[in-house]
C-alpha cells in the first residue's frame, strides 16, 4: 500500500478533471442552432486541456518513480 500511496493524488486529480474537461466538452456539441465553427472552437479547447492534463498527469508519475522520497509528504 505505501508503493501506492504517492500515485493516488495525480491519478483522482487526472480522473476528475479529464471527466470534468470531457463532460464540458459534450456540453458543448449538445447545445443546439449553434455554428459548426462555433461548436468545434468550443469542442477543441476542453479537448486540448485532456490532452495537456494527460501530459502532466504522465509527468508527474516519472516525477513519482525517480524519486525515492515524494515531495507532496513534507507537506
Amino acid at each position: 500500500m505505501k508503493k501506492l500511496k504517492p500515485y493516488i493524488a495525480p491519478i483522482i486529480i487526472a480522473v476528475v478533471l479529464i471527466v470534468f474537461l470531457a463532460s464540458m466538452a459534450y456540453g458543448f456539441t449538445m447545445i443546439p442552432n449553434m455554428e459548426l465553427w462555433l461548436k468545434i472552437v468550443l469542442l477543441s479547447v476542453p479537448s486540448f486541456l485532456c490532452v495537456v492534463a494527460i501530459g502532466a498527469w504522465i509527468q508527474r508519475i516519472k516525477e513519482i518513480k525517480e524519486t525515492k522520497d515524494d515531495d507532496s509528504s513534507n507537506y
